[in-house]
């Protein structure tokens, strides 16, 4: 088939590849003009971060309670779509209880943290009747003193492969597996006395999808 340049300004007749190498360049591509299946698997679609600088304290028994801020939404923009989820945490825990833990949960929707119905995920194998938990933590100075226990950095990262394009809101809990309080604290120590060496500090919660 000829090459034709009608009157309408098109060009008809150029087999694929029937351009020179090179000949479109950055510039000739519109801007978002390259969508999310052009670019393939794998390729960084977005990234949304919830920082927390902000001090948080709690007494925390069996029930699942979500730390204040600790969560965040991203909308997916593909049905296929997966989300890289980044966890990063100063946290301190009491120091004479067994069976503190922390998991990471998915909830469909814009900042629902609600824990009924959400999906647990990245969380250890059912066992009999152990709990299942992203983290599972003891008191690191059980029997000692605690005034100087300004906590240690943990984290986690999750692959996470939510369904449908839609918002999705994603968020940590924590718990102590026996019925009695058991304290936890972020982004400070447990003495949190006004002095140099008990520093204030910083956790994140990182989402970034990815194309499937």
């Amino acid at each position: 088939m000829p090459i034709s340049i009608n009157g309408s300004g098109t060009v008809t007749g150029i087999s694929v590849g029937g351009l020179p190498d090179g000949i479109v360049d950055t510039d000739m591509i519109a801007t978002s003009a390259v969508t999310a299946p052009k670019r393939g698997a794998g390729a960084v679609l977005q990234v949304v971060q919830k920082p927390v600088t902000s001090a948080y304290a709690a007494s925390i028994g069996s029930t699942e309670t979500v730390p204040t801020g600790f969560f965040k939404t991203i909308t997916t923009t593909t049905n296929s779509s997966k989300v890289l989820i980044l966890v990063n945490m100063t946290l301190a825990i009491g120091q004479s209880y067994n069976g503190s833990q922390w998991k990471i949960r998915r909830n469909s929707g814009t900042d629902d943290t609600t824990v009924s119905g959400s999906a647990n995920l990245f969380v250890g194998d059912a066992a009999g009747n152990r709990d299942q938990a992203t983290m599972a933590m003891q008191g690191p100075l059980m029997g000692g003193s605690s005034a100087s226990l300004n906590g240690f950095s943990c984290g986690t990262q999750f692959l996470d492969t939510p369904g449908n394009a839609g918002a999705y809101t994603y968020f940590v809990v924590f718990r102590d597996t026996v019925s009695s309080d058991n304290f936890f604290y972020l982004n400070r120590g447990f003495n949190d006395s006004n002095n140099q060496d008990q520093p204030r500090s910083t956790s994140s919660l990182t989402l970034i999808e990815v194309a499937g």
